[in-house]
């Protein structure tokens, strides 16, 4: 009863359905104390019982439970309908919702496949726009292929025709240079012939003509062979153009042809290049012959050398004259500067003549009568230099005796440089010479010291030890050196001189000073024209 009563409690059930558990439990009961209940529930109810208080408590709890079973069925009917309805109302809901989901779904579905659908499309419209594009690429790569294959294989055989052309044109221009040289040799065994029989030496004018011919052939021999390997060159290239476009089985026989020409092209230029040594050999047998008459006409050039050493000579002379006048007229720069200018000129143009002509070695009638030419127009100078010293100075100072004086002291110097030009130590000339000083202040202090005794110039000892130093020197290097050392002298005593008389600048007057300025700027300019001599 008490286990009833449990599982009535943990199903949850009502008073009614309590109830009828209840009755249940004690007809149960009942039953179980009166073994004899159920053979009194097979009598039949006409027979006369009497009542048994049991009995109707029993009769009770059947009613009562039957009641309860009818009560409980009839709540278990509509709690089943009840539950029947629930549970199709939430299939039904559940349906609805799924059958929603369902659609959402679906149009989902649908709208990702439209947008696949729209992807692929346009992936194929891409690669298809694309495909064409290469394919119109590779279709007008293969049309300038195509062009350029043919433009390639009219251009070669263009090559071909001018090849064609250039090997005729060789040929003929072969004929005609072996036809050329056939005469020429003719003409060589003739004039050879004719050397032969009248065994006389061959002249100087037609040795450098054969020379020269050689040359030439050589030259020419030296051009077929390069034109041979060009010709050879463009063949190669020809042949692999050939090659490559697959035309080289219609043109191997003219390709052979111009080899098999060439090599007997190489092999004429082999024959006449022996030909030209022979002509060689023979030439040079008739240069020994030839020989004889060189070494006379060189001793007649030996002859014109010693001429025209002396004549030069002669004009270093004259321009040591040249020169002393130059330096005798620094006293005088203001009256003839321009004239100085003039004659420096017209002698650095007489020495750059004579310097070329020193430099040539041959000597002829018109060059001696140059020079001659040249000797008169220095002693004309040198005339216009005497005149123009006298009158500056007679101008400038005015009184004989100054002039006389300024003459002997000219004259003095003039006899020093002529001495001075044939021996000279080049020891001493590094250092000053007490004349230089004297002709200086002479010009500086010239308004102040006019009534001072004259005095002459006289030259130094002469050095003997000269000679030996120059020994074995060319006498124009010797000559040269000489002026050198000069030049460096004078610049030594120059810079002495500007050293005192910048000491003594503010004793001295203005115009002295300007003249000094002077005579500096045209000694300098004698001194350059020297060198450049």
């Amino acid at each position: 009863m008490d286990s009833s009563i449990t599982t009535a409690v943990k199903k949850n059930l009502g008073i009614s359905e309590i109830e009828n558990i209840l009755t249940r439990a004690v007809y149960q009961v009942l039953n179980k104390n009166n073994p004899h209940s159920d053979v009194y529930n097979n009598l039949e109810r006409t027979h006369n019982i009497q009542p048994d208080p049991r009995n109707q408590l029993r009769l009770i709890a059947e009613r009562h439970c039957k009641r309860v079973e009818r009560m409980y069925d009839k709540k278990l009917h509509e709690r089943r309908e009840m539950d029947r309805i629930h549970t199709d109302n939430k299939i039904k809901q559940i349906r609805e919702e799924y059958e929603d989901e369902l659609k959402e779904y679906k149009k989902r579905l649908e709208k990702e496949k439209n947008i696949l659908e729209q992807t692929v499309r346009d992936r194929e419209r891409d690669l298809q726009q694309r495909s064409d594009i290469r394919l119109m690429a590779k279709e007008n790569d293969f049309e300038i292929r195509w062009k350029f294959l043919e433009n390639r294989g009219t251009e070669l055989n263009l090559l071909k025709e001018q090849l064609e052309i250039a090997s005729e044109g060789f040929k003929k221009k072969m004929k005609a240079e072996l036809e050329s040289i056939r005469i020429e040799w003719e003409k060589l065994s003739a004039m050879k012939s004719d050397l032969e029989g009248t065994s006389s030496p061959i002249s100087n004018v037609q040795i450098p003509i054969f020379k020269e011919r050689i040359i030439e052939l050589e030259k020419h021999c030296e051009d077929l062979k390069n034109q041979l390997s060009s010709k050879e060159a463009e063949g190669f290239i020809l042949k692999q153009k050939l090659e490559m476009k697959g035309e080289h089985g219609n043109h191997t026989a003219d390709i052979e042809r111009l080899i098999m020409e060439n090599r007997e092209l190489k092999k004429e230029i082999q024959k006449y290049t022996k030909l030209y040594e022979g002509v060689e050999v023979d030439l040079k047998k008739n240069i020994v012959q030839s020989k004889l008459t060189t070494e006379a006409l060189q001793f007649k050039v030996n002859e014109q050398k010693m001429i025209i050493g002396l004549l030069n000579e002669k004009v270093k002379s004259l321009s040591l004259e040249k020169h002393s006048h130059n330096r005798s007229f620094i006293a005088s720069p203001l009256q003839t500067g321009k004239k100085n200018r003039r004659h420096r000129h017209v002698n650095s143009s007489f020495d750059s003549d004579i310097s070329e002509f020193s430099v040539g070695g041959t000597a002829d009638s018109n060059e001696i009568e140059k020079i001659k030419k040249r000797i008169q127009n220095l002693d004309n100078i040198a005339k216009e230099l005497d005149m123009s010293v006298e009158h500056y100075t007679l101008k400038r100072v005015g009184i004989v005796g100054s002039h006389e004086s300024l003459l002997v002291s000219h004259d003095g110097y003039d006899d020093y440089c002529r001495q001075s030009s044939s021996q000279t130590s080049p020891e001493k000339a590094r250092f000053p010479t007490a004349k230089q000083p004297v002709v200086e202040k002479e010009v500086k202090e010239e308004k102040i010291k006019i009534d001072e005794p004259k005095k002459n110039v006289t030259p130094p000892p002469v050095n003997t030890q000269e000679d030996d130093y120059y020994s074995g020197i060319d006498p124009v290097m010797a000559q040269y050196m000489r002026l050198v050392g000069e030049k460096r002298n004078e610049d030594e005593a120059k810079n002495t001189i500007e050293k005192e008389s910048r000491q003594h600048n503010s004793l001295e007057p203005e115009e002295v000073r300007q003249a000094d300025e002077v005579v500096g700027l045209e000694y300098n300019n004698d001194l350059d024209n020297d060198i450049d001599w």
